[in-house]
């Protein structure tokens, strides 16, 4: 056998070995292209896999306004006058087009999302018309849903996504979510068959396209807290028959407390697909916390009672415990330690403690807190 190739042989071997740098995708969507720079330089940009980012077509002209609902397709701020504050809102296309240059030289992913089936009311009428929408959607809601009956409306989505697919993005997510359950079919199957590159976003999966290979889901951290903290024998029930591991899953709530937060925590340490929000890194204490937490990905968890989660790094050098009952928890950890005595959290001052009866910890009421194993 040629030495060269031996080599070879032995450094992908080797490599197989090296643990993969851990990352989170964060949504960004809401934030202009400078200040995407700013917070990914600050937090660490070599702990990012992907960002979602805002899409540069025309949009309706409220800061936040995040939805992904296209106004203007043809208009990506460099040609047109962009009146009524209907504009690109978080930047044109040239800006669009450095940020992810930006991006690709830290070989982190750009993943933008959008509407394309829906307009609000006031529907740009250079473009569209009245009998391009659902008879249903223009009588019983404030958003038309494109009429997939109409020629003339399909052709219209598929300039669209033309347009969509000539930027630099690496996967575009195309939005379901506001499509009343019972039609999703219908539009499920147009993307399919006129954008296979693209992934579909759903509020939640319905039956029929369980076997759909490349999909997002979006739930509400309520739903979630629910499903985390609910069942008795969450291994086999709750969230894990909710989150799978195949599928790009978004935690949309822009407001940090903790049980949003904690949630947060949880899908990013047990599916790295998540996507959190921004502003889970905008405000100082939520950036401690995940500039902690990101170092050491996966984590593995255990509950305790209705309330309690502890979170343990696979490599055992950290611990998140999260507390969101009204009352202080104390815990006995089901990971063995070498060394008797006290160490502090790192984020605050509560101990785990270890003697000769086994190691505990207390996390005051509403909180998550970190422990640091030397």
């Amino acid at each position: 056998m040629p030495r060269y190739l031996i080599l070879n042989i032995l450094l992908t071997v080797f490599l197989a070995f090296i643990p993969a740098y851990p990352k989170i995708t964060v949504d960004f969507t809401g934030y202009s292209p400078e200040d995407v720079v700013t917070m990914m330089t600050n937090f660490g940009i070599g702990h990012f896999d992907a960002v979602v980012l805002s899409h540069p077509f025309r949009t309706y002209g409220s800061p936040g306004n995040t939805d992904g609902i296209i106004y203007d397709w043809t208009d990506t701020g460099g040609v047109k006058s962009q009146q009524s504050g209907l504009n690109t809102l978080y930047g044109n296309l040239d800006g669009f087009k450095k940020l992810v240059d930006f991006l690709k030289k830290n070989k982190v992913a750009v993943i933008c999302k959008a509407d394309i089936f829906s307009q609000y009311m006031d529907f740009n009428l250079d473009l569209w018309k009245a009998t391009d929408f659902s008879p249903d959607s223009i009588n019983y809601y404030d958003y038309h849903f494109v009429n997939l009956k109409n020629d003339t409306a399909k052709d219209k989505i598929r300039q669209m996504l033309a347009q969509m697919k000539s930027m630099p993005v690496d996967k575009w997510i195309i939005d379901l979510s506001k499509v009343p359950l019972k039609e999703q079919a219908d539009y499920f199957a147009f993307v399919r068959d006129n954008a296979g590159w693209a992934t579909v976003l759903f509020s939640h999966e319905p039956e029929i396209y369980k076997n759909y290979k490349d999909k997002a889901s979006s739930y509400y951290y309520s739903l979630l807290m629910e499903t985390i903290l609910s069942s008795t024998n969450r291994l086999d029930s709750s969230i894990y028959s909710e989150v799978k591991p195949d599928v790009i899953h978004f935690v949309p709530d822009r407001d940090v407390w903790i049980n949003h937060f904690a949630v947060g925590l949880y899908l990013a340490a047990n599916f790295p697909g998540t996507v959190i929000p921004a502003s889970f890194i905008a405000l100082k204490s939520g950036k401690s916390i995940l500039s902690h937490f990101v170092t050491d990905m996966p984590y593995s968890c255990v509950y305790h009672g209705l309330d309690t989660i502890v979170m343990y790094s696979k490599s055992g050098k950290k611990i998140i415990a999260i507390n969101l009952s009204v009352d202080l928890a104390s815990v006995k950890l089901d990971m063995p330690m070498t060394k008797k005595g006290v160490i502090k959290s790192v984020m605050g001052n509560y101990p785990l403690q270890t003697d000769s009866s086994g190691s505990y910890i207390l996390i005051p009421p509403g909180s998550v807190y970190i422990w640091e194993i030397q």
